[in-house]
């Protein structure tokens, strides 16, 4: 007997009774689609101007628990091209970031440059002949995916790198530059 690859899941959640919605954190994990993350974040008061992928406000619901990282993402992601009007990118099931849109020039296909911030002993330090890219996906694959944690005492240096449309999705600004930070400070040991 074979195996089948689909399986049936509800898409109505119910909500706890006498409970605030901001506060049922089983029905707002569950919350899925921009418009409805946008619905969302209405309902919780957070002004149109606000509802961006980098706001302080939204990146305060996620430190809150109130969104999780898939809602965060469909807020740059779902975003229709402006050529065919449909969504241009989805998540494959093994976890990567496919294209459908057939226009060389869609909006969706060219969201692969992000501004970071990293510390400027790092970059002083640094081997700028390597690829940024290079070492962001050493240090990736050396943290076996898990950004890792560090304190960051100084006045940071904005930068930008370009990055792989899957990295973009899965990895906050932060996130990237956790992974490079670990990237410069330990690849010219193993590199």
């Amino acid at each position: 007997m074979s195996k089948s690859n689909l399986s049936c899941k509800s898409n109505v959640y119910l909500r706890q009774s006498g409970t605030r919605l901001p506060d049922d954190l089983q029905f707002l994990r569950r919350v899925r689609g921009r418009k409805a993350v946008y619905k969302l974040l209405e309902l919780m008061h957070v002004p149109p101007p606000n509802r961006r992928y980098e706001d302080p406000e939204v990146r305060k619901l996620i430190r809150q628990g109130r969104l999780n990282k898939v809602q965060h993402n469909s807020l740059k992601w779902e975003q229709p091209c402006q050529r065919c009007n449909m969504i241009p990118s989805g998540m494959k099931f093994d976890g990567t970031i496919e294209f459908r849109c057939d226009f060389d020039d869609c909006t969706g296909k060219t969201l692969t440059a992000r501004s970071i911030q990293l510390p400027r002993s790092v970059i002083s330090q640094t081997n700028l002949r390597v690829a940024f890219e290079e070492v962001l996906a050493w240090a990736i694959e050396d943290c076996h995916g898990v950004p890792p944690h560090y304190a960051n005492d100084e006045h940071p240096t904005m930068t930008t790198v370009r990055v792989d449309p899957t990295i973009d999705w899965l990895y906050s600004a932060d996130e990237i530059s956790a992974f490079l930070v670990h990237g410069f400070l330990n690849y010219k040991k193993e590199g």
